[in-house]
């Protein structure tokens, strides 16, 4: 939220560009972290309940 804010109040193009950066960074730094632990095997001895 903090990067999408600096892009909007930006006034000048680097603080644009470094406001997106960041967003991009968090967007795909939380799918990548969703991606890792999505599909593992409970570790309680549960059954799997993601098929594949």
């Amino acid at each position: 939220m903090l990067a999408l804010f600096m892009a909007s109040r930006a006034h000048d193009d680097m603080m644009y560009f470094f406001g997106l950066m960041v967003f991009g960074f968090a967007v795909l730094f939380d799918f990548g972290l969703i991606a890792r632990y999505v599909g593992r095997p409970s570790e309680h001895g549960g059954a799997d309940t993601h098929t594949s």
